[in-house]
């Protein structure tokens, strides 16, 4: 009887212990939880990763020619030949989608509740 009451303190334990590790973990993310992909988050990406906002210039400004980084990173994807490059275009693709998360999570947390006090006063 002194084992099965012993077994049963060591189960009571073992499931706080697990409680604790899962609170920690749940505030772990919920610190990261605005880059959660999200359909917003997401359109905004694609959106800024399909501008032309690489730039390549010759000859003293003669020939100027703008790049789209999808398109860059899809021939860079076709043909490795600087893998390097690939590299930039992916930590730039991160980053991208860094700031659009952040915008998002901003705007939906600060913006948007001040707009509805707003127009609640009126």
């Amino acid at each position: 009887m002194h084992l099965i009451l012993l077994g049963v303190n060591q189960l009571a334990l073992n499931i706080q212990i697990l409680s604790c590790v899962k609170i920690k973990k749940m505030r772990l993310d919920k610190s990261f939880y605005f880059l959660r992909p999200r359909l917003l988050n997401i359109f905004l990406t694609i959106l800024v990763l399909c501008l032309p906002l690489l730039r390549e210039q010759y000859n003293q400004g003669q020939y100027v020619a703008w790049y789209r980084p999808i398109v860059v990173m899809a021939d860079y994807l076709k043909e490795p030949k600087q893998p390097e490059i690939l590299l930039i275009m992916f930590l730039f693709l991160l980053l991208v989608y860094f700031v659009a998360s952040l915008a998002v999570f901003v705007v939906s947390k600060f913006a948007l509740p001040l707009l509805k006090n707003l127009s609640n006063k009126s």
